[in-house]
């Protein structure tokens, strides 16, 4: 925790350069680390995770224990012919830009699982990978899922809805898309 001014006035605006400057590196920095746990134990963790994404055209992307259960989804999928991939986040800050501008480039549509919100803004993954993708011609379609919120189970069937949605619509039909909501 900090408390009252890290540094003065005057000061300020030069300390922020600097805290950007080391978050930029510590990009390179996480890869680095990925690499030598990768060496020591066998298991090399990037940035984002790829999974069976080579010709998906749908691609779900998530972070944490969600993950699992969307792997499971995205296997059943496959072997009932549907091209659904799956991208998971390992690093939020810095946000891996280029990594996710690969991974999504050939998508046609993105359907992002946020289990948070900011609130008046939306799920925090899907706003920042909307602004990663801002930049690129052409980008895919996402879709701005939000579900699970405070700990609420999120089941296969959830993700197969959160597919099932993407697929059965041209564009999402909102800033947010909330799954399971009791209204």
């Amino acid at each position: 925790h900090a408390f009252d001014g890290l540094v003065t006035p005057a000061d300020f605006m030069e300390l922020r350069y600097k805290m950007q400057g080391a978050m930029e590196r510590g990009l390179a920095v996480t890869r680095e680390v990925g690499a030598e746990f990768g060496e020591a134990f066998g298991r090399h963790y990037d940035v984002v995770e790829k999974y069976r994404m080579d010709d998906a055209e749908i691609v779900l992307v998530t972070c944490s224990s969600i993950t699992s259960t969307s792997r499971v989804v995205v296997d059943e999928l496959r072997a009932a012919g549907e091209k659904v991939g799956l991208l998971k986040m390992r690093l939020f800050r810095p946000f891996p830009v280029a990594a996710v501008r690969d991974a999504l480039a050939k998508a046609a549509k993105v359907a992002v699982v946020d289990r948070n919100i900011s609130y008046g803004r939306g799920g925090i993954f899907a706003s920042e990978i909307k602004a990663a993708l801002y930049d690129i011609a052409e980008r895919p379609v996402i879709f701005p899922f939000i579900i699970g919120l405070g700990g609420r189970d999120v089941t296969p069937q959830s993700i197969r809805d959160i597919v099932r949605h993407a697929q059965e619509h041209d564009a999402p039909d909102g800033e947010i898309i909330w799954m399971e909501v009791k209204r």
